[in-house]
Parts: structure tokens; sequence; C-alpha cells
């Protein structure tokens, strides 16, 4: 896959909106982020324009073929980027390219006809290039997915910066002939081959690439993104946008769809040289139940978990009948106990400013003696957590946990009251946490970096009403 080609694709990944739309995150940059990608992109075009092979060119009174190109870039200063709202585009201008053309010519005058070679240079500025990228969705077996079209690839010369020189032998007058032809005609029929080349096998490429994607985007071991558009992408004057459905999954349990409901989204406004990304209980949610698929969310509390000081302290009958009563009568003083804390479902998330905010059911179970004694389920239990991004691994932790109401599911110690019941749950918790946050700080571990060209340097999340705003400073490589 070509560098242009990924970037273009980068574009259609990475983009922000102003307005609200159904999907699971509206993403964004601004133009000056955009700008520091043409060191990739005009590197790539030329690329692929040097290495283009056009077939012979004919004209009234002869031919070029053998065409070979060498065009170079004066300054990437002269490389432009702006967006054009009309076609909702990427609109990329180059003005300041210079180089050669080579190749041979056949050129008849009257009844004379003559052979030779030809080298056509350009000063700077010479040949200017402007390149339309309109982005639209495309339904594709029922998903739909980008799509990144190049619609103009236009190539032009200016003829007062030509210089030719021939070689051969043949007349001055059919010498003269054909470097007046190939100011007007052949040149001409050289550019429209090269536009007529270029864009299509930008398109072809870019298309394999969407089509092979299913719209899923690989992130780490398994772990995708659903980046179908349920909305087209939106052009304005300095930003881009883009609206994704933006489910994380993981594709070796199919894909799950988390049970809120997929909402409205915006990005109002743009951050300079920031990819921002305002993401909806659908995207956390999908998250938070890649972590419940983890098994992280079900941990087991022993005496030996928590030391040989703590454990056979807190975690036998003795203690527990102060909060149990009836623990001592029925299994005997000073047994080991433990406790299973675990989620049957995945918790779900609500933001408020400043608050990451988690909810959540879970169960607690106390063993004695590896016996069921008390069977208790918490329910809707709230909080908060904090997400980072520390040296390309994210991590979670909780920070705090509170319970809103409690049932007895089953209890061999008879009936529990409800004040003892809140005590437990409360201890549970505080005993609970560190261990749970130990497994949730391992993290996720992040890919180094996107499409070989663009790596994740920082990022911020941040609560606002009803999304968190994940700020991104992308480094290219």
């Amino acid at each position: 896959m070509s560098t242009l080609t990924k970037t273009l694709l980068l574009f259609a990944l990475s983009l922000s909106a102003a307005s609200a739309a159904p999907a699971g995150a509206a993403a964004g940059m601004d133009l000056d982020l955009i700008k520091n990608i043409k060191n990739y992109v005009m590197p790539t075009i030329l690329h692929d324009i040097n290495t283009l092979q056009l077939p012979r060119i004919e004209y009234k009174g002869g031919y070029v073929d053998n065409l070979a190109f060498q065009f170079n870039l004066a300054s990437n200063d002269s490389v432009q980027f702006s967006f054009d709202p009309a076609q909702n585009a990427v609109v990329l201008t180059a003005q300041n390219i210079f180089g050669q053309i080579t190749g041979n010519f056949k050129q008849r005058l009257l009844l004379i006809s003559a052979t030779g070679k030809f080298k056509a240079a350009f000063k700077d500025g010479g040949i200017s290039l402007k390149v339309v990228v309109p982005l639209h969705s495309q339904l594709v077996d029922g998903k739909l997915l980008p799509k990144v079209e190049v619609t103009t690839f236009n190539i032009a010369f200016d003829t007062k910066k030509i210089v030719i020189s021939i070689w051969g032998g043949f007349l001055a007058d059919i010498g003269d002939l054909f470097i007046g032809l190939f100011k007007g005609t052949i040149i001409k029929s050289i550019g429209n081959g090269i536009n007529q080349n270029v864009g299509p096998k930008l398109n072809t490429s870019i298309q394999s690439l969407i089509l092979a994607s299913n719209g899923v985007l690989p992130l780490y071991k398994g772990i995708s993104m659903d980046i179908q558009f349920p909305a087209d992408p939106l052009v304005t004057s300095q930003s881009l946008g883009l609206y994704l459905n933006a489910t994380i999954f993981n594709a070796s349990n199919g894909y799950r769809v988390p049970d809120s409901v997929i909402q409205d989204v915006s990005l109002n406004f743009t951050s300079s040289n920031q990819i921002l990304i305002d993401t909806s209980r659908w995207v956390t949610d999908s998250v938070l139940d890649l972590v419940q698929q983890t098994g992280i969310l079900d941990i087991l509390i022993d005496q030996e978990m928590l030391g040989p000081v703590y454990g056979p302290q807190f975690l036998n009958t003795s203690f527990g009948d102060g909060v149990f009563p009836g623990l001592n009568a029925k299994y005997g003083r000073n047994q080991p106990m433990s406790l299973r804390i675990f989620t049957s479902k995945a918790p779900t998330s609500f933001f408020h400013v400043g608050q990451l905010g988690i909810e959540t059911t879970f169960d607690i179970d106390v063993f004695v003696r590896d016996q069921l004694a008390v069977s208790i389920r918490v329910i809707n239990a709230d909080g908060s957590i904090s997400v980072a991004l520390d040296k390309g691994t994210l991590s979670f932790q909780i920070l705090e946990l509170y319970m809103n109401d409690a049932v007895v599911l089953s209890s061999e110690i008879g009936d529990i009251p409800i004040w003892d019941l809140k005590t437990f749950i409360n201890f549970a918790i505080k005993l609970g946490l560190p261990y749970m946050n130990g497994f949730l700080n391992r993290g996720i571990p992040l890919p180094d970096t996107y499409f070989d060209l663009v790596r994740i340097k920082d990022a911020s999340f941040t609560a606002m009403e009803g999304y968190v705003q994940v700020g991104i400073v992308p480094e290219f490589i």
C-alpha cells in the first residue's frame, strides 16, 4: 500500500464535524494538522508519476515513445491543502514542481521523416498539480463504508518554462517543428496520459483497501473497531467531519453490540494540530464489554491474596461474624473465609462535566472453607473512573464506587440485617478495588503505529455532559 493511499484512508478515519448525527463517535482534524502530512503525500505522488510507463503517443506527423519522467518538488512550502465544502472534498495543490521528460520521437516534414531523442527540462514552477478528493460513504453488502475517491488529478505544464534539447541526424526545420509541436499538442497529450492513469490507480488501491477492511479496523490482538459510517462525512471551510459507528469488539468472541442506544454526537469545535474525538456511551460501553470479556471483573480474594498479616486477621469467621451474625455458630470460630466479587453483565458508562461515570451490578459471594455461606447482589452501584494513555498503553482505574441497593440472593446463616449488609458491602468494595485496579492498570497496549504513518504521541480524556472528548496528538513518522 502506498503512503498516499494510507494517507487518504487516514483522512477518512480521522476527521471533524460541527453538527449532530446518530453515531458512536464524531472525530476530526483541522487544516493545521493536515498540513503536516504534505511531506508524505507529494513524494508518493511524484513516485507514481516517475514510475509511470505511458504507451506511444501518436500525433499528426509523428509520435513520441519510451517516455521517462523525473519530477521533483523544489519546496514543500508550495504544497497547500484546502477544503471544498461544495464538493465535500480535500484539495491539494502544488506549484513549484520541476524536472524533465525524456524519450524518443519520430517526426515527418513533407516527404522527409526523422527520428531522434529529446529531453524537456522544466524550471522551478514549470509543473503544477491539483488533486481533488471528495469524501462520501458507500453501501457495500449492507455495510456503510467510507468512499475516498480522486475525482480530479490534473497536472499542468507551463510551456514558457520548458527547455527542449533534441539529438539525432535530421534537418533543423524538422527539429524546430518538433519543438513547436511538443510545447503544444505533445505536452498536452502527455499531461492527459498522466492524469488518466495516476488518479484511477490511486482510486483502485484505496477502494481495494476499503473493501478488504469490510468496515473493520484492527486495533490490537483481535480487538477491532467498527468503522461504518452512520452518516456521510462533512467538509467545512476549516475542518473535515466524520461520524463512526465506533463499536469496539473482540473478533474472537464475535461482534458484540452494547446495550446502550447509539446516540447523537457532535464535535462543535476543533483544536489546532489535534485529532478530537467525541465519544458517546455507545463506544465506552463497548470497551467495558471488552473488559468484561477478559474476566478481570471476576476476582477471588482469600487470605493468601491479602498476605500473612491482613489475610488471617480479616478473612475469618470470627471477624465476619461481626457483619454476618451466625457465621461462628454455623462454621466455627476463626475459620478461613474468601470473597468472590464478580459482574455477570458488563458495566455501563455515563458522563457529566468532570466525571467519567460507571454504573454496575455485581455479586459478592462469601465462602467459608470453600462452602458458599452468603450470596449478595449489589444493584446499580455507581462511581468514577479515570483513563490514561502512558507509553502506548491505555489503562483504567476505578476511583470510587458507591452502593445504591442490594439484595441477599442466598444465606446459610439466616436473615441478614440491612445495616450489616451495607457495612459488609462497603468493606468488600474497599477491599476489592485495589486488586481490581491492579488488573485494570495493566491496560491495553496499543499499536506503535497506524498505517505505518502515524503514532499517538499523547492523549487526553475530558468528561463533558453526555460524552467524553478524546484529544489525540499524533506524530507523523
